[in-house]
């Protein structure tokens, strides 16, 4: 059972943008005229298509053709405006795919045509190929021992005629040739024979990696008076990016001119252990030119001394493009550079796109790497010997790059989206790098090594949206460097953090408040500014309209501290609140130059209470410290207050004086706790000083209990007079 792939069933057409051609046409035309040719609804002919054929809403139509057209597809429906494209001399036969033959061909199974006949189907079984019925021109097969080339082949009916055949050796002359009858044909090189006789080549012998990743001349990243990205000049010419001159699906090609001297436009291609010296290299290109004998493609090595070269056939000067070819062309055993491209002679000019450079004797007579392209400018997928990816007008857009690099660009040349296969200077494997690459214009950085995103910009959260902050994890904003949060004043923008159970909010609301907030009514997350093994060096808090603090359990009970200044004074007050009422302290200095500690209701500060006393409350002086509240017995300090005695006699100063032995005074008198422990007796007395203003402290307090002692043994001897007077009910 013999099987065969199913073919093209229904055509269907496709804009620019990949999209079904609805509403569009096809157009069929003689060759080379602008003359509809007739096309069909069927496969039998019996009824005719319109043309321009429109198409249906999904691009198709139902097209037959009967021999070679110049078929043109349209945008509108009656084939009027510029076509999209145009495809030349499209050959087809209605019988195509319908043959049956099998087993022997023989030459009335050949179709007849115009100029060249078509085998169908072909299985040649027994190593042979029947020619029945032939006449003529092959018995003028010439016999010798060599094989020459065969120039050109014309098919008619049950007849090959070869024309310009030469020394072809013992080719049997009979009307039914085999192979066996073929013999000694030695080596016989593909690339011989001639290109007449169609795409014989062995395929293992055409090179398939293109070498020029530029091929179809659409990337001047230097701009269009430079060479195009990746070509180098030689000699004396002027070039250009041209868009008017240039193939069909083509979107610029290379213009040169030369003045002065001959030069050229080539791709360098250095040899190393994959493309070693000595290589076969081949290339082809489409090649324009307006004067004949000009303009041609050359392939050449150099050593850095010596040139080998090969050129293909000069262009026509036709003003047409044409397909050169250079097959075959040998490497140097120790060439280190090979160079393909286009040769114009002095005073001409040329253009060159769709150049292939590959390994191997044959070039390929199609343009290697496949793209897609759109109507604006050259757009699709590319491959070459640094990228892969999609191009798009001046260069890349989004490909992998040869270092491993995943790359987003626009069409300014600016990175979008990088990632880093390998390390690349500040840059490591694994890092992401988003948005521009200039600092000061916006990107996002991720950090691979320390596990961080670096911003560099502002990070805006819209409407509802939140940013979660979750345990172990961390924002770091460098210098100049925003996080902004933007929403209603029902929705706020958020920075939440969470650890455990507990979640923490900071929103600003549209009143013009920003708030830190817990969810939830636990009391159960502390605020820390720093920690007792990592405090901050100062803490500074500054406001334009006051500083509050809260220890709030419920409106009953809490504790507050405000800060607030004015054009006519500044204080801080302390509000206590306690089974609902609060008193409030206020400290603070008022326009009339005095400072003030008072309440601010009731005109009551209480300092201290009967469980709970001061012990002593000092104020200063410009003088000294005097002590307004004093509840040591200070009388018993004076009393215990004694001479200083030496060898069992009083020591008096230089007016005749006790002096006051001063280590017998309490501590809080005199210095000498902050004396050195070492010292003698004398020493520590010589150096011990009384405190003057306590010892006026002193003298005021004992003089006050003194006072009230005296006033107290009156009162009592007062009380008991009068008690006695009673008892006896006399006067006193």
């Amino acid at each position: 059972m013999a099987l065969s792939l199913m073919p093209l069933i229904k055509p269907q057409f496709f804009d620019d943008n990949g999209l079904p051609l609805s509403g569009g046409s096809v157009a069929c035309f003689d060759p080379g005229t602008s003359d509809y040719k007739t096309i069909y609804t069927s496969q039998d002919g019996s009824v005719e298509q319109s043309n321009p054929c429109p198409l249906d809403s999904a691009g198709r139509a139902e097209i037959w053709l009967d021999g070679y057209y110049d078929i043109a597809v349209y945008s509108s429906s009656d084939g009027s405006g510029d076509p999209l494209y145009t495809v030349l001399n499209v050959a087809y036969s209605p019988e195509a795919g319908t043959s049956e033959y099998s087993g022997t061909l023989t030459m009335d199974d050949i179709l007849e045509g115009d100029e060249y006949g078509r085998v169908l189907l072909t299985s040649i079984s027994a190593g042979k190929i029947l020619l029945s019925e032939c006449s003529g021109s092959l018995d003028d097969i010439a016999e010798g021992e060599t094989y020459g080339l065969i120039a050109k082949t014309y098919i008619t009916a049950g007849q090959i005629t070869i024309e310009g055949v030469n020394g072809l050796g013992l080719m049997a002359l009979k009307d039914s040739v085999t192979l066996s009858d073929i013999s000694d044909l030695g080596d016989l090189d593909i690339g011989d024979i001639s290109e007449e006789l169609g795409a014989l080549a062995a395929l293992d012998e055409v090179g398939m990696r293109n070498f020029v990743y530029n091929c179809f001349t659409s990337m001047w990243s230097s701009g269009t008076s430079s060479a195009p990205d990746g070509f180098v000049t030689n000699g004396s010419v002027t070039i250009s990016r041209e868009s008017t001159i240039r193939p069909n699906g083509i979107s610029y090609t290379a213009k040169l001119v030369a003045n002065g001297s001959d030069g050229g436009l080539y791709w360098n291609t250095t040899l190393n252990d994959l493309t070693p010296a000595g290589s076969l290299f081949s290339m082809s290109a489409w090649v324009y030119a307006t004067a004949a004998a000009k303009v041609r493609i050359r392939l050449y090595d150099t050593d850095g001394v010596n040139i080998t070269e090969k050129l293909s056939s000069d262009h026509p000067g036709d003003s047409a493009w044409h397909l050169l070819t250079i097959d075959n062309f040998e490497s140097q055993a120790d060439a280190t550079n090979v160079y393909a491209g286009l040769e114009v002679d002095d005073g001409a000019t040329g253009y060159i796109t769709c150049v292939t450079k590959v390994i191997g004797p044959r070039a390929p007579r199609y343009i290697l790497p496949a793209a897609f392209y759109g109507s604006s400018g050259a757009s699709g997928f590319q491959v070459t010997s640094n990228s892969l990816g999609f191009y798009k007008n001046s260069g890349f857009r989004t490909y992998l790059d040869s270092s491993g690099n995943f790359i987003c660009r626009t069409a300014a040349g600016s990175t979008s989206f990088r990632y880093y296969g390998t390390d690349s200077g500040i840059y490591n494997e694994g890092d992401v790098f988003i948005g521009s690459s200039t600092v000061g214009q916006g990107s996002i950085y991720w950090d691979q090594d320390n596990k961080r995103f670096d911003l560099d910009g502002t990070l805006r959260l819209i409407s509802g949206g939140d940013l979660n902050i979750l345990s172990g994890g961390g924002i770091s904003v460098s210098s100049g460097g925003d996080i902004t949060l933007t929403g209603a004043a029902s929705n706020p923008g958020k920075v939440i953090w969470k650890a455990g159970t507990s979640t923490i909010s900071a929103y600003a609301n549209e009143g013009s408040q920003f708030t830190i907030t817990p969810d939830g009514s636990t009391y159960n997350v502390y605020l820390n500014i720093g920690t007792a093994t990592k405090p901050f060096g100062g803490l500074a808090l500054h406001s334009k309209s006051g500083i509050y603090l809260s220890e709030y359990h419920d409106t009953n009970y809490a504790m507050a501290m405000a800060l607030s200044a004015t054009g006519s004074a500044s204080y801080v007050d302390l509000t206590s609140t306690y089974g609902g009422t609060s008193r409030i302290v206020r400290y603070g200095y008022y326009s009339g130059g005095n400072w003030s500690l008072r309440p601010t209701v009731d005109n009551v500060v209480d300092l201290g209470e009967n469980a709970t006393a001061w012990k002593n409350l000092y104020y200063y002086t410009a003088y000294d410290k005097c002590s307004i509240l004093d509840d040591l017995n200070d009388l018993d300090v004076i009393k215990s207050i004694r001479p200083l005695e030496r060898d069992g006699k009083v020591v008096r100063d230089d007016f005749g004086f006790p002096k006051m032995d001063l280590v017998a005074l309490p501590d809080y008198l005199t210095n000498k706790n902050f004396l050195p422990e070492d010292l003698s007796d004398d020493e520590r007395h010589d150096r011990t000083f009384r405190n003057p203003g306590m010892m006026l402290d002193l003298a005021i307090g004992g003089i006050k209990q003194l006072n009230a002692k005296v006033d107290t043994q009156y009162n009592n001897l007062v009380h008991r007079l009068e008690a006695l007077e009673s008892a006896q009910g006399k006067n006193y």
